[in-house]
């Protein structure tokens, strides 16, 4: 057929081909240039539809490390869920009453609000828009993601940090909604003062993510040239290597069989593996960035070997908790707000009214520092007596303190 290529002409392009591969990966990329472009993630747009995809695994690159991080990271802000507690001297039982039925209604005190922090971490911010069910006489949560309504946020003129509503389009229904800000709750993330533009924690180290992706595909596949080898037949002259080669072929010669010939040395070749030491070191060097950059400790992110001890780990551990710290103490305030917003939508609706401000959340999170504190400062302190068990109690990680108290009361009751 015209145009059809021969049988000689497609071996010769795939060999082209697969030379042209092995030479890009000898050169450490250096042919096409790997490295991906930070300019690719500028934008906070293309960092949050980065994040998205990867932590989806819909991306080519970076999918585990991304994935990894952020659920980490999720783990560490908020691994206990949302609790309520209300003020020491307060007459609270009405709004007790309502916001644990608001906090299990919205499963907030499972996996809910760690899904809060996985959003905020792909998208840099969290909104969600507070609904009356008149049926179950509660308020829902119903988040609003961004990278689906690409929502907008006003702002009062004279003060940039108070938000008056949001708007955006419905892409289910057609409809522009507006969402006064009595009836939401919104934090944004990685931004400043008086911007409410969040962006990802992970958004100036994608490209690093990438390339560290492509560096651990390109070991994998220089290991597989390198730990394939090739039979080498040295000969002394062309005449004796033309008749090696005939012998090989007309004796069905393989690895393992006996070959004798004369003026011939056999050895057994492969590339000398060099390049590989570049890649670890990308590697290895991308790893430490995105490490300081997200703190995530590397032993977290299943590099352990890049650290020189146990000791070390346990110390590289602190940046995140550190972060977690920060982090919780803006999730604290956001669930303030949903609190009070919340009585507010009850107030507004049915009698008798609740008063906002008197029930506040109780986040914890779960690590060593943490029971070290408990144990190195708070116990001690209430052994005492400067401190009381309510005190204690409130301290401790996965403890409902109002319940162990109300426990304890009764106990002594009996």
């Amino acid at each position: 057929m015209f145009g059809r290529k021969s049988k000689l002409e497609r071996r010769y392009e795939a060999a082209i081909a697969e030379l042209r591969q092995q030479v890009d990966i000898l050169s450490h990329g250096a042919v096409d240039g790997l490295a991906r472009d930070p300019d690719s993630y500028r934008s906070v747009e293309a960092q949050v539809e980065g994040m998205i995809s990867k932590y989806r695994g819909t991306a080519e690159k970076g999918v585990e490390l991304v994935k990894r991080i952020v659920n980490v990271r999720r783990a560490f802000v908020l691994p206990n869920g949302v609790r309520v507690s209300a003020n020491d001297s307060s007459d609270a039982a009405n709004e007790m009453a309502f916001l644990r039925e608001h906090v299990d209604a919205n499963n907030l005190n499972e996996s809910l609000a760690q899904d809060y922090v996985r959003e905020s971490e792909l998208e840099g911010k969290v909104l969600v828009r507070l609904v009356w069910d008149a049926g179950a006489r509660q308020v829902r949560h119903r988040y609003i993601p961004w990278d689906v309504y690409r929502y907008r946020i006003f702002v009062d003129a004279a003060d940039p940090q108070r938000i008056t509503r949001f708007t955006y389009l419905d892409p289910f229904t057609g409809k522009e909604e507006t969402v006064p800000a009595t009836e939401a709750v919104f934090r944004a993330f990685n931004t400043t003062l008086n911007s409410h533009d969040g962006a990802p924690t992970l958004g100036p180290v994608l490209h690093v993510c990438d390339n560290v992706s492509d560096a651990l595909r390109d070991l994998r596949r220089l290991n597989r040239i390198t730990a394939t080898v090739t039979p080498f037949f040295e000969s002394e002259d062309p005449e004796t290597a033309e008749q090696v080669v005939k012998d090989i072929k007309s004796r069905g010669w393989k690895i393992g069989m006996v070959y004798a010939g004369a003026k011939t040395k056999f050895t057994m070749v492969s590339p000398d593996g060099a390049s590989s030491a570049i890649l670890e070191d990308e590697i290895r060097l991308g790893m430490q960035i995105i490490s300081g950059v997200s703190g995530v400790s590397l032993h977290f992110l299943g590099f352990p070997d890049m650290l020189s001890n146990r000791a070390v780990a346990t110390e590289m551990s602190e940046p995140v908790e550190v972060g977690s710290a920060a982090d919780l103490t803006a999730w604290r305030g956001f669930y303030e707000e949903a609190f009070d917003k919340a009585i507010g939508l009850w107030n507004r609706e049915m009698n008798p009214e609740m008063r906002p401000g008197l029930v506040k959340p109780v986040l914890t999170g779960v690590t060593a520092a943490q029971w070290g504190r408990v144990r190195d400062t708070w116990l001690p302190l209430y052994q005492a007596g400067a401190v009381s068990v309510e005190r204690l109690l409130k301290e401790l990680p996965e403890t409902d303190a109002d319940e162990e108290l109300a426990r304890l009361g009764k106990a002594s009751s009996n």
